[in-house]
């Protein structure tokens, strides 16, 4: 069977495990032993270096995993590509507090934010809104680098 997006996305999906912190904190990487080009996809969808590593990216590499997974086998880009409407604006955080923590956990992240209020306005739901907002661009970014790397290995 010939490698395909989907199908090297479900491989992908089943190396990402969850371990615990010392403190308790769960979070997500790659199974040690995994194939390199599994590292090479969390480094593209860490824009290629640009973007340090952190908790909140690796969790959404994990749920973008999970979102192609679940395609047909044959899903072409542009199915795949119209799939991520759906799942960045379902799973965005809803909690005050967790979007803040998002937002204070790096400091690229108020990008995310001022180039979503540039480009829809100001949110109904005020500043929170706006948040969800840059959340919902963060995964988005993470999504399509993720299926960009993929696509590169087909």
């Amino acid at each position: 069977m010939t490698a395909t997006i989907v199908t090297l996305a479900r491989d992908m999906a089943a190396a990402m495990i969850t371990a615990k912190r010392d403190n308790g904190d769960r979070f997500y990487k790659i199974a040690p032993g995994s194939p390199e080009w599994m590292k090479d996809v969390c480094m593209a969808a860490h824009d290629g270096g640009n973007v340090l590593p952190d908790d909140y990216r690796y969790a959404f590499i994990a749920d973008a995993l999970g979102n192609i997974e679940q395609a047909d086998d044959d899903a072409t880009l542009e199915d795949l590509t119209d799939m991520i409407c759906e799942w960045s604006d379902g799973d965005t955080d809803v909690y005050n507090s967790d979007l803040y923590s998002w937002l204070q956990s790096s400091v690229h992240r108020a990008g995310y934010v001022d180039e979503h209020t540039n480009e829809c306005g100001h949110s109904d739901m005020g500043l929170s809104g706006d948040i969800m907002g840059g959340q919902c661009g963060e995964r988005r970014e993470v999504y399509y680098q993720i299926i960009d790397a993929l696509d590169a290995l087909v």
